[in-house]
């Protein structure tokens, strides 16, 4: 598989709740970085091994209900791939939509994916979460 469609199969996983399969992708030393520092329980900044991931996705449905969730484009660059898109969602904390624009790099070496970075917008998660 090419690095894009590696990173094209985990967001298919995600999109099918296959997060065994989203892990699987994964390095046993996956460095996964959410936009800053304790926001609500779900971005907690820096989480290293697939333990620390599977955590957010445990912890995901409990803080945010995803109704959209779209990849508008790829790009590749060396091991590097960038994501952009958009995601909306409701909160199950506050009771509030939320969306955000957002971008993903990717980094894969070796066929596994051992880097991974989200931006999207922290003050409209700080609201809802």
């Amino acid at each position: 598989m090419t690095n894009t469609e590696i990173v094209q199969q985990c967001y298919a996983d995600f999109g099918q709740g296959n997060i065994p399969g989203l892990l699987n992708a994964m390095s046993d030393n996956i460095i996964w970085v959410d936009p800053g520092q304790n926001v609500g329980n779900l971005y907690k900044g820096t989480r290293k091994g697939k333990a620390e991931v599977m955590d957010f996705f445990k912890t995901l449905p409990g803080e945010v209900t995803i109704t959209t969730f779209e990849v508008k484009s790829l790009s590749e660059a060396g091991d590097k791939i960038f994501a952009e898109g958009f995601i909306g969602g409701h909160s199950t904390v506050k009771k509030i939509d939320v969306s955000s624009d957002w971008l993903m790099v990717w980094q894969i070496q070796n066929e596994k994916v051992v880097y991974h970075h989200l931006y999207l917008d922290t003050a409209a998660l700080a609201a809802a979460l």
